[in-house]
């Protein structure tokens, strides 16, 4: 009897802090009971392309320049802008380790 083929793809929307198990548990059944499959998780690499130093730093120039726009303006920064502000501060204020996030 001719075996199938199957690819097992887990899509990106995951979260990057933890791996969903099932493809790999499922791979792991399969191979019990003589089948082909392959997993393939998508969600790894979108999140290992997304903080990856090329990408991060593409996107930290705009960053700068936004928040500079903030901070030097005169009049005070409320309501969606101050979120907005603040969130940029967060990410600016540990800008110096994105130089070593590949490694």
């Amino acid at each position: 009897m001719k075996k199938n083929k199957v690819l097992g793809i887990f899509p990106p929307g995951w979260i990057a802090t933890a791996p969903y198990l099932s493809l790999p548990q499922l791979k792991g059944y399969a191979n019990t009971i003589g089948e082909n499959l392959e997993i393939y998780d998508d969600n790894v690499m979108f999140f290992d392309w997304l903080f990856s130093e090329k990408t991060v730093g593409s996107v930290l120039e705009d960053c700068k320049r936004e928040f500079n726009n903030y901070k030097f303006r005169n009049k005070p920064i409320e309501g969606a802008e101050l979120a907005n502000f603040q969130q940029l501060y967060r990410g600016l204020k540990y800008s110096h380790c994105f130089a070593r996030i590949d490694k």
